[in-house]
This record gives structure tokens, sequence and C-alpha cells, in this order.
């Protein structure tokens, strides 16, 4: 029987013990097992791992080490599945520029990207733009529905009112220059 153990980059355990929880009502507790740590230092031997997926979280450490990290706990012919936010248009309107360079400057295209997943040592299987739905009716929308509740909670609390703020300008941003920037799914081969 195989396990299949989730690491998060954020160090909160109430993510995995929701991820437990669930796992528990649909039976799969015994093929799943959760650990709190800091991505840069997992504690596994080399060769660990016959498939490592990670949507959004190779950033923690920067993508490109992310790849290096992940191509040493996987064993030869494994495979990775990551994605990472990308360019996907040689050039973006300033505001959307500007943004990026304050929240995510190493921010790169998807043909850089590619090139460095070769470069650390990877077959290229596919790869492709996850669609505007996933970011809109699956993150976004869900998220911004909340947010007019969590400005009522918090609205005697500057601090938490200025991240709600910033989920919000982030949403807008997606909203204006979606077609400029997205998530690219890869799928590689140690």
């Amino acid at each position: 029987m195989r396990t299949y153990t989730t690491l998060t980059d954020v160090a909160h355990q109430p993510y995995l013990n929701e991820l437990n929880r669930r796992a528990s009502e649909l039976g799969l507790s015994k093929k799943i097992r959760t650990r709190l740590g800091d991505m840069k230092d997992l504690g596994f031997e080399d060769g660990s791992f016959d498939l490592i997926w990670s949507e959004g979280a190779l950033y923690a450490m920067g993508f490109a080490n992310g790849l290096a990290m992940c191509h040493r706990l996987l064993v030869p012919g494994g495979c990775l599945a990551v994605t990472e936010l990308c360019w996907l248009k040689g050039y973006a309107p300033e505001e959307c520029r500007a943004y990026f360079e304050q929240e995510y400057p190493p921010m790169v295209d998807v043909d850089t990207n590619l090139a460095t997943i070769v470069s650390r040592g990877y077959d290229m299987l596919g790869h492709f733009t996850l669609p505007e739905c996933s970011w809109l009716e699956q993150y976004y929308e869900p998220l911004e529905a909340r947010l007019s509740d969590l400005r009522a909670r918090y609205t005697a609390d500057p601090g938490s009112l200025e991240i709600i703020e910033t989920i919000q300008r982030e949403i807008d941003i997606y909203r204006e220059y979606s077609s400029y920037y997205g998530y690219e799914f890869f799928m590689m081969k140690r």
C-alpha cells in the first residue's frame, strides 16, 4: 500500500488538520501522512519519492532551487508536477508589472521556466496554462465572498483590514490583467 506525504509551505497545522479530517471522512487516513515542516529542510533521504506534486509552493525557496531539491528527492525516472506563476505575454501593462515587481519579483515567462527545468536535469513531459476558471471560480470568487464578512468582523483592526484589502487588490489585478499572467502546470521526469 502506498502512502502519500503532504507538505505545505505555510507552517499552519490547522490546514493539515482539515486535510486529515477530510481524508478520514473519505476512508483515506491510512493512505495519507501529513507533516508540518519547513520546505527548505524536509528531512527526507535522496530518492524517497516516485512522484512529487507541488502546486504553487516552490516559490517559497525559488523555482530553480525547488526544482533542484525535488530532483534530489525523486527516484531515477520519478516525476514532478508543479505549478509556477508565469508571464504569459512578453509585455504587460505598467500597473500589472508594478504589482508583481512588489509581490513576486522573480516571476518569468513560460519559456524561461522551461529552460530552467531542463537545466535542472529533467525531461519535459508537458505543460499547460491553468484556465481562468481555476482562479476565479475555485479560488477568487469564494474568497471574495468572504471579504465583506471579514471587513465587518475586523472593522476596528487596521492590521487585519490591511490584509483584507491586499487580498482584494490581488483579486482586482487578476480580473483586470489575467491574460498577461497565470499559473503554468509543468509535468517532468527525472
